[in-house]
């Protein structure tokens, strides 16, 4: 999102809502660039650059053995061959530290360590491995080119060159360059201060017992360590009463620092009072109300050059609104280059409903899972619930039009914390696939007793086209999904049925999730999922299908085999294959 540098302050309506983009620009193009300062590199860690840092020297600033051998003149050995070696002076030893005391001469070798400075004259290294040494004497019997195997001078930076630029955020990686360049102190972008006022009378500190009604301040706790975490420092101010004059005079107080957020009485409530003692104390509103869902009492305004913002009083609205409009607003003025959460596409694992008119935002869940991002919307979804916001590290942002969306739908998802790989173990799937009549279930039929066998557990998916009837009509469970049951599950001795009803197809990877404690599913259909594939041929039936997608694992026919593929009668080949290639037998 471009803002432009500065804008001129426009009171809004008081009772229009703005949109999440529109009150996003207004913020970024309102908040001040926080001024430098200059800090020990050994205090530099998760800091902004202020400035470009430009390298006062070479890096490194001498050539350097990449490896143990022999610092040699290329053109000594340039007729050396295994018939006609080429025999050199062992005249020294240098290793890392060390200073050459003398230029090498014409056919001499020096023996040389990893890391330590080339000698004046040699322009290439032998590893000590392809070289023979006789005493003092250095066999070599082939080339070299110039400069094999040494580090030039200068290969990371060169002097003059920019090697950090502004707005980078200083790691280990950019904080050892510095070390390396020679840089004690580094300008970086001063820590936003940011003062936090809680407000309501029903609220009490942390460490203070419980009465009946009141309720512990966990929002100016919570908002201060989202503010470490965007890299400022958080000023708590305390709690306010709701109280005009006592909520206008700790205002003032917090105006006194980079940023302020008032969290809860922002809304337009008999004892909500933030509005009126924002105005008292002359910060001029630039929006009141923000079409998102939790947050939209949000409120943002500037008091000269400092930027205000007043966030909901419960915990699950005010952390969405900060995320959203604060914690962008904080890094603009800290000078990040990036200063918005990394948002991605990924796939919903259960439904969701929602009700539409505005962004709305669900706590989730996000895994990656056999390469694709799933992300499992949160149950506990209300604005007070605290447990959603702990366990989550994503956010699913839906646009005001939706309403409803099934399990596989795509979504936008704006990732707050790792996306760690799904613990869930990866189920291979094999496709068997083949015209019709081919005998593609007669294949099935033949294969599971040798996979049983030989201790596999193996689910089967079908894939009908044509639809079917699991539940006759009449029948309990026919009832009750008719009565609008998502799932129905029917167990009796021995077995047990689930039905799982969607009002589109399903693709394959959806129906794989569903599948679980097998270790091998096979899949008869879905020939155009990339899948691997056992291909069933017959004599005399041609398929007018287009080839399959996905490796070819067999090629399975009931004709005299060729090339390499298998008949009906070779179930322990094929069984072997299927081990080699996705069972790790």
């Amino acid at each position: 999102m471009s803002v432009p540098e500065t804008a001129p302050l426009q009171r809004p309506r008081t009772d229009a809502s703005t949109g999440v983009d529109d009150a996003l620009r207004s913020i970024l193009s309102h908040v001040p660039r926080l001024s430098p300062e200059e800090v020990a590199i050994s205090e530099a860690a998760g800091r902004v650059l202020a400035t470009d840092v430009v390298a006062a020297e070479d890096l490194w600033p001498f050539p350097r053995s990449a490896m143990d051998g022999f610092a040699i003149r290329s053109a000594d050995v340039a007729g050396a061959a295994a018939d006609h070696p080429v025999e050199l002076r062992i005249t020294g030893a240098l290793f890392a530290g060390d200073t050459p005391a003398v230029a090498m001469g014409h056919g001499q070798a020096v023996r040389i360590a990893t890391g330590a400075p080339i000698p004046e004259g040699a322009d290439a290294v032998l590893p000590v491995e392809i070289v023979e040494v006789r005493g003092h004497r250095l066999v070599v019997r082939g080339p070299v080119e110039p400069g094999r195997h040494i580090f030039p001078a200068g290969e990371d930076a060169q002097s003059g060159e920019v090697v950090l630029t502004a707005g980078t955020v200083l790691r280990a990686g950019s904080i050892g360059l510095l070390a390396s360049l020679g840089v004690t102190r580094v300008p970086v972008v001063r820590r936003a201060e940011v003062a936090l006022l809680t407000v309501g009378d029903e609220l009490i500190d942390v460490p203070e017992s419980l009465p009946q009604g009141r309720v512990r301040d966990s929002n100016s706790y919570a908002l201060a360590a989202a503010v470490a975490e965007a890299g400022g420092r958080a000023l708590r101010l305390g709690i306010a009463r709701d109280d005009l004059n006592a909520v206008t005079a700790l205002i003032r107080r917090g105006l006194r620092s980079d940023a302020l957020i008032v969290c809860a009485g922002v809304s337009v409530g008999d004892r909500d009072v933030v509005r009126a003692a924002l105005g008292e104390a002359g910060v001029d509103l630039l929006f009141q109300r923000v079409a998102m869902k939790p947050g939209a009492p949000a409120v943002f305004g500037m008091a000269e050059k400092t930027p205000v913002f007043g966030l909901p009083g419960n915990p699950g609205a005010a952390m969405v609104a900060f995320e959203e409009l604060v914690r962008p607003a904080l890094q603009t003025m800290m000078g990040y280059r990036e200063c918005f959460r990394p948002t991605v596409r990924a796939i919903l694992t259960e439904p969701v409903s929602v009700k539409p008119g505005r962004r709305r935002y669900l706590w989730a869940r996000a895994e990656v899972r056999g390469g694709r991002i799933m992300v499992e919307p949160l149950r506990k979804q209300g604005t007070a619930t605290l447990r959603s916001i702990s366990d989550a590290n994503a956010l699913v942002m839906l646009g005001p039009d939706i309403s409803a969306l099934d399990r596989g739908a795509t979504v936008r998802v704006q990732v707050l914390g790792a996306l760690v790989p799904s613990l869930r173990p990866e189920i291979p799937v094999l496709g068997v696939v083949g015209a019709k009549g081919a005998g593609k279930t007669f294949l099935i039929e033949r294969m599971l007793p040798e996979l049983r066998r030989r201790g596999y557990e193996v689910a089967v998916i079908k894939h009908d086209i044509h639809g079917f009837v699991i539940d006759h009509p009449g029948t309990d469970t026919s009832r009750i999904g008719a009565a609008g049951a998502r799932l129905t599950a029917i167990a009796g001795p021995g077995q047990a049925a689930v039905v799982y009803r969607q009002d589109r197809a399903l693709s394959l990877p959806e129906v794989v999730d569903l599948v679980c404690g097998v270790d091998l599913i096979l899949v008869e259909g879905y020939s155009q999922e990339p899948t691997p594939k056992i291909v069933v041929r017959r004599a005399g039936i041609v398929s007018d299908k287009p080839d399959p997608a996905g490796s070819i694992v067999a090629v399975v026919t009931d004709s005299s085999p060729k090339d390499g593929s298998l008949t009906f009668d070779q179930m322990s080949a094929l069984a072997d294959r299927i081990d080699a290639v996705l069972l790790g037998g």
